[in-house]
């Protein structure tokens, strides 16, 4: 979403929640149904901050093809922002956005992932209401058994029915995790996002066009409890510079955090006859939670715009 910043500048304690389920259906070999479920909750507690609290639930359904990389997962994707906050119309909680969508994203190999997505938002304030869509790659690379690199890289392109409200725009990610000793694990993190409104000239009040930049980064130190369990403490900081009146701010968060994964396949049951033991790859557990941290930082930017998409 895309809001102006309050004019107080005050601290609150938040809650975030994020809860995904994932469901893979074994169809073919080469063809398989993916649905999946995510709910994000973004809770401030004091006023007036509270009034930017606001839950997103997500439904995506899709196809996914090919067994092994390169495959393409295809989709549905539906989404919507219910604000605590009102309006000029009418007092909140109330529902301030929501869209439908295609989505895709092809795994070109392991490491290197190509996404994209298009369709419409619709707005409360339907001179906000757009089509809209994004492409981007993402990869991953290994310099040392120690050290993990993640990276992404988002263009986004958005017509709205108000052309002061249309945009193009780009998103460049990285993030560096350091395994310091067993168990334990730092991550640094650091994003720059710019958009430009091309039709906005004197539509915020200013005579020029509006345009945004948005700079933003973290450092985090996680302890893994268990292959499912992870305990983490955070601060992450964020900067918009708009030239836009009221849509600057700066933001401070220091975060505890504690996440719980679960993948059903770990505990599948295999006839014992011609059964070998199988020892779970770290390798491969580091590649999914590879693509969840890039998919998390990618949608850090929704506390301000919606803007980009998802990967695996």
């Amino acid at each position: 979403m895309d809001v102006a910043a309050p004019a107080a500048d005050r601290g609150s304690a938040l809650i975030v929640v994020d809860a995904r389920l994932r469901a893979v259906i074994p169809w073919t070999r080469q063809v398989r149904p993916v649905v999946t479920g995510q709910l994000r909750l973004f809770e401030l507690l004091e006023k007036p901050a509270r009034d930017l609290a606001y839950e997103e639930p997500t439904f995506r359904a899709g196809l996914m093809f090919g067994a092994l990389p390169p495959r393409l997962l295809l989709s549905y994707a539906f989404d919507a922002v219910r604000l605590h906050g009102g309006d000029t119309y009418e007092q909140g909680p109330l529902w301030f956005s929501e869209a439908h969508r295609v989505e895709w994203e092809g795994e070109v190999t392991p490491d290197i992932l190509v996404f994209g997505g298009l369709g419409e938002r619709l707005f409360r304030d339907r001179g906000r209401t757009r089509f809209e869509t994004e492409q981007g790659v993402a990869s991953a690379w290994l310099p040392h058994p120690s050290v993990r690199l993640l990276g992404a890289l988002s263009s986004r392109w958005q017509t709205a029915r108000a052309d002061g409200w249309s945009l193009m725009g780009g998103t460049l990610l990285g993030e560096l995790d350091w395994a310091i000793v067993s168990r334990l694990e730092a991550r640094l993190n650091l994003a720059a996002s710019v958009d430009s409104y091309p039709g906005s000239r004197g539509f915020f009040g200013v005579p020029e066009r509006r345009r945004d930049l948005l700079e933003r980064g973290g450092l985090g130190l996680w302890f893994e409890l268990a292959s499912a369990w992870q305990l983490g403490a955070s601060y992450e900081y964020t900067h918009r510079n708009s030239t836009a009146p009221g849509y600057s701010f700066v933001d401070h968060r220091a975060l505890g955090r504690i996440t719980w994964s679960f993948d059903t396949d770990r505990y599948s049951v295999v006839d014992e006859r011609g059964r070998a033991p199988m020892q779970w790859s770290r390798a491969a557990v580091r590649r999914a939670r590879d693509d969840s941290r890039i998919q998390e930082l990618l949608r850090q930017d929704d506390t301000v715009k919606r803007g980009s998409s998802c990967l695996k």
